[in-house]
Order: structure tokens, then C-alpha cells, then sequence
């Protein structure tokens, strides 16, 4: 039997020895055992084990008892089954554990450039009833957002304007192992400016590096940091509404920045202020 096969070919293969099973093979235990294997055959976690070998195998065991009509052997099958289970869910549930600690302690410290400072971000690691195909525990994100706050599941207490930043600081810490290629930020700016605005700007510039990163800004500081700028406008006749979006040349660029800083009225100091703050912090 092929040991490299693709997932619709075994999820017709467990439908197939499904359909075969008689009603004295019918036990729960089997059915658990080929739910499960459904279930590593959909979970990304079955890839990053590289359990591919491990799910024929199963196959290949249920299917020689039922053809065989051994019901001794289906109950082996499951024991076998379920401590590779036993074994892969130990050793993901200690790399979650490592891996928990390090990035919360690297986002609680890029949190603190963020104004958050005082704030904390940690990795809950809670134990699931029963076993999943992701593990035996499942993650959640909390945060504290001052000191005198007890951690809590992030998607309930942070702000959006938190929410955003933390979501700057996660990416960030991850940055070298990512795999998602293009991000998005909207409202990471919310209640900030001035030197934390320029620290959220440099930090969108070197996650840049590695991703291409989009980011919806109102503050200059921001912008500046940007590879490239592109301005949208809304315009209407009273019944219609039209949105454009321009790329801008650096001219433009510096003209939008003295707009952001200044207002409508551009004046020749808001002029060079702009300039200055785009060759400051335009990547070199």
C-alpha cells in the first residue's frame, strides 16, 4: 500500500470499511478509533506529526480484521490506535508548553512598547474532556492589560485599538516561523501618537520584511515607515458614493503626510516637517 496517498483517498477508504462492518463488529471502540482517523486526516496537527504512515497503518489493521471477520483483532487495532494516540497528544501537549511560556513572554515584552506598559500576555494550555484531533488541551490567548488585572481571554477584554496592537506584538514574536503571507493591522493606532505611534510604525516596517503587511493609519508617524503609500478617497454627488485608490509618488507621499500632520491648510513647516519625518523613518 502507498504510503503517500491524499486525504480524499482515505476518507473514501474509511467510508468503504465503514460500509463493511457487520453489526457484531459495530462496537464503539471501533468507532472512535475510525472517527479518529477522520479527524487526523482534516487537523493540520496531523501534518506537522506527519502521521500519514501512522493513519494507513490503522487502516490497513481495521481492515485486514474485518475482512478476517476477528473481532480480537479490531480490539488490537484500537489499543494500538490509541497509545500512538497517547503518545503524539504527550509530546504535542510539551512542545505547547515550551512554546506557550516563550511566546508569552516575548509578546508581554513587545506589549510594553505598545502602550500597554504594566500589561501581561499569556497562553493558557485547558484540558479537554475527551481526545481531540488537535490534542489533548485546547489554547487560549489572555491578557491583562495593567498590572492590577487578572489575565483573561483576550477576544473579551482587549479593545480593538488593544486587540490590534497585541495582534502586532503576536505576529512579531512569530515572525521567523509564520507562514501566513500577507497581514493586515486596522486601528492599531487607536489612542496613541507621538513616539509610541513611530515604535507601531517600526515595527509594521520590520514585519514587513517577511510579509507583505497592510495597514489602515490616520497618523503620519505610521505612515512614514510604509514602503509604499496608497491614499483613499470617497467622493459623491449626493446619491452615489465613489472610493478611489491612488498610489502616491514621493512628492504625493510627502504632501499626505504634511495633510496628516497639518490639516487641510499645508504651510511650507508643515511641508518640511513631513519631509523630515519620511526620510527619518522611510526603510533605507
Amino acid at each position: 500500500m502507498s504510503e503517500e496517498r491524499e486525504p480524499e483517498e482515505l476518507r473514501a477508504q474509511v467510508a468503504s470499511l465503514t460500509a463493511q462492518l457487520t453489526e457484531e463488529h459495530k462496537m464503539a471502540s471501533i468507532g472512535r478509533l475510525l472517527a479518529g482517523i477522520v479527524h487526523e486526516i482534516n487537523s493540520p496537527i496531523g501534518s506537522i506529526l506527519s502521521n500519514n504512515q501512522v493513519i494507513i497503518r490503522s487502516l490497513e489493521l481495521v481492515g485486514k480484521a474485518i475482512a478476517g471477520g476477528d473481532a480480537a483483532a479490531l480490539e488490537k487495532a484500537v489499543g494500538a490506535a490509541e497509545r500512538r494516540y497517547d503518545e503524539l497528544a504527550a509530546s504535542l501537549s510539551a512542545r505547547r508548553a515550551t512554546a506557550a511560556k516563550s511566546l508569552a513572554q516575548r509578546v508581554t515584552k513587545a506589549m510594553q512598547e505598545l502602550a500597554m506598559r504594566g500589561g501581561r500576555f499569556d497562553v493558557a494550555l485547558e484540558p479537554v474532556s475527551q481526545p481531540a484531533s488537535y490534542g489533548r488541551e485546547s489554547v487560549v490567548f489572555m491578557i491583562a492589560t495593567h498590572p492590577k488585572q487578572a489575565p483573561a481571554p483576550l477576544s473579551r477584554v482587549a479593545s480593538g485599538g488593544e486587540l490590534s496592537r497585541v495582534a502586532l506584538a503576536i505576529q512579531i514574536a512569530a515572525s521567523e516561523v509564520g507562514r501566513v503571507p500577507t497581514l493586515v493591522f486596522d486601528e492599531v493606532d487607536t489612542g496613541i501618537g507621538g513616539a509610541v505611534a513611530a515604535t507601531v510604525g517600526g515595527m509594521l516596517q520590520t514585519l514587513g520584511l517577511r510579509r507583505q503587511v497592510l495597514c489602515v493609519t490616520h497618523l503620519p508617524q505610521v505612515a512614514a515607515h510604509a514602503d509604499h503609500h496608497l491614499q483613499v478617497a470617497k467622493s459623491g454627488d449626493g446619491e452615489q458614493a465613489t472610493s478611489t485608490l491612488d498610489t502616491l509618488s514621493r512628492g504625493q507621499r510627502i504632501d499626505e503626510l504634511a495633510r496628516m500632520t497639518g490639516g487641510s491648510a499645508i504651510t511650507p513647516k508643515t511641508r518640511a516637517h513631513a519631509a523630515e519625518l519620511y526620510e527619518q523613518h522611510r526603510r533605507k
